[in-house]
């Protein structure tokens, strides 16, 4: 029975190995791929490509309803006027999922007040893309720590004679180590690129909670392991 257990580890082990490997090529292949593109985006002239960005939104408001809150109706003469105050100062603005738009126009179809909006055109040039490649490299070099130990631990478990060897252990918290810059490591890469692509420096940074538990059960695994070889190192002196 202990050695059937003891197989089923290993075997364990050899899956998790095999994938790790797996994961590892395809994690270096996008590392070559990104390096790559990285490097053409750094050496191309740095106005050969321009993009222009733009964004447009609809909001539809139940004027009947808005009238009454306000107490007076919305009318086409109240509509016109609002166009033109527009037109001649176009200074307000809306904020939709955390991008302020400019309010372009606002007209009526039948009870429903309509409000077109336009976000301010961003602009980049090609080679800034050069920064996209530098946030998914370093996601990817993330990732492929987190696979190294992966496969070191999986390793472990295939090679060994208890799942209480002190050396899986080891392998346990050091892949909790490596998982840590997981949890907010892409959070920093993604408002990288998304600044890039905005055209406006907008770096933030937040903690992934489903990686965090992930960390917390790879460490509290290793824990029960360590009380394990403790129990096994008892039973073993006793006999």
């Amino acid at each position: 029975m202990k050695e059937a257990s003891i197989n089923k580890i290993r075997n364990f082990g050899k899956i998790g190995n095999i994938v790790a490997i797996v994961a590892k090529v395809i994690i270096i292949i996008g590392i070559v791929a990104i390096i790559g593109s990285g490097i053409f985006f750094a050496v191309i002239p740095k106005d050969f490509i321009t993009v222009d960005v733009a964004s447009k939104a609809t909001v539809i408001v139940d004027g009947e309803r808005m009238g009454k809150v306000f107490g007076e109706e919305i009318t086409d003469e109240k509509i016109d006027s609002l166009n033109q105050e527009l037109e001649d100062e176009m200074a307000m603005d809306m904020k939709l999922n955390n991008t302020n738009y400019a309010v372009a126009s606002v007209s009526k179809d039948g009870n429903n007040l309509v409000v077109d909006t336009e976000v301010d055109v961003a602009t980049f040039e090609l080679n800034n893309l050069m920064w996209v490649a530098v946030a998914g490299l370093f996601s990817l070099i993330v990732g492929l720590v987190v696979a190294i130990f992966a496969g070191r631990l999986c390793k472990a478990f295939r090679d060994c004679e208890t799942p209480f060897e002190e050396n899986i252990i080891k392998k346990m918290k050091q892949l909790g180590y490596a998982m840590i810059p997981m949890a907010i490591v892409p959070s920093i890469t993604d408002s990288l690129a998304n600044s890039v692509m905005m055209g406006k420096v907008d770096i933030s940074a937040s903690v992934d909670l489903a990686v965090v538990l992930a960390i917390v059960i790879v460490f509290a695994l290793a824990y029960v392991f360590k009380y394990g070889a403790v129990l096994q190192q008892e039973s073993d002196e006793t006999l």
